[in-house]
């Protein structure tokens, strides 16, 4: 990150829009038979790149002073729950709590040339399902218990039958400009995250 940072300055000589986008889909099962390490790359990979960015850009932009904007990839899974999935689930339900406590937290501090926003994706066409492919480069395999493993197929054909990568970035861009703080590419999440509220609050 402070590469990319040192990079962008010597293009630019600021930084305007930073986007963090980082996710693996990880190990699939129940948290009890996840292993330890897997679970701790999820976490690396998802929530940790988030906040190395935050940590590297932010003071950037507060020395500036100029309009900027951060956006954090969450997804769908961000706002919803459901079963095999938990590592995942975990880091971007994380990145919802830290990108709304950075938008208090600019606010709070006075720093208000910078707006932040959370992106949640639905299904996108991308490599997700694919992610074991990481840790065979290293020798060992993903970890995908056996009940999981139609979940895993599901996902796979949900991905390929997703919006396109460019749409995608098409309705981000549009709620950037709108300065919209939370972002959607499908009303689905919506949906479905209502019915978690409905379920939460009796």
């Amino acid at each position: 990150m402070e590469l990319l940072a040192r990079s962008t300055l010597k293009a630019y000589n600021q930084v305007d829009l930073l986007i963090n986008n980082a996710g693996i889909g990880g190990p699939l099962g129940p948290i009890w038979e996840i292993p330890i390490d897997q679970l701790k790359w999820t976490l690396d990979v998802n929530l940790m790149g988030v906040i190395y960015g935050i940590k590297v850009f932010v003071p950037i932009m507060k020395k500036q002073n100029t309009p900027c904007h951060i956006v954090n990839v969450s997804s769908h899974a961000g706002l919803t729950s459901n079963a095999h999935f938990t590592p995942y689930q975990i880091s971007k339900h994380v990145v919802v709590t830290i990108t709304e406590s950075l938008q208090q937290d600019l606010i709070a501090y006075g720093y208000n040339n910078i707006a932040a926003s959370i992106f949640f994706p639905f299904f996108v066409q991308s490599n997700i399902a694919n992610t074991g492919r990481h840790l065979e480069q290293k020798g060992t395999s993903l970890h995908i218990s056996e009940q999981a493993q139609p979940f895993l197929r599901q996902l796979s054909i949900y991905n390929r039958r997703g919006i396109t990568a460019e749409d995608a970035a098409a309705i981000l861009l549009d709620g950037i400009k709108k300065n919209s703080p939370y972002i959607f590419t499908n009303e689905q999440t919506k949906a479905d995250f209502q019915a978690r509220c409905k379920n939460i609050l009796g």
